[in-house]
């Protein structure tokens, strides 16, 4: 089944640090895919759906680190060999207010796969 998407996922290179409310997970996984509405990340824990994760989303981008504190919900957990890939939805849309670097991130971002998005 195709399911089109809100806002268009890109491939970043990072880590997210995961906290659960509920049950006091830490643990952290990298990033598979981010967007304006949400993420990916692959760990080898599985979350619940519904549990409300606070995260920090550190990316590398180039000679930088940049850290971006947000909260989400977990909508799904795909389980693959001994670990998984774990959807969180962001509480927030990002956006220029609240997160003003990281809406500039996925800006250029959006711009430069867009020149090649027949390419990929």
């Amino acid at each position: 089944m195709y399911v089109r998407r809100k806002f268009p996922r890109f491939s970043v290179s990072g880590v997210v640090e995961l906290t659960t409310s509920e049950k006091k997970i830490s643990l952290s996984g990298m990033i598979e895919k981010i967007s304006q509405g949400g993420i990916g990340v692959y760990c080898n824990q599985k979350i619940a759906r519904g549990t409300r994760i606070s995260m920090e989303v550190i990316m590398f981008t180039g000679p930088d680190t940049s850290i971006y504190p947000l909260t989400g919900v977990v909508q799904n957990f795909e389980k693959m060999g001994d670990s998984g890939l774990l959807g969180i939805q962001f509480d927030q849309i990002i956006n220029e207010k609240d997160q003003p670097e990281l809406t500039i991130y996925l800006s250029l971002l959006e711009k430069q796969y867009s020149k090649y998005k027949n390419v990929l």
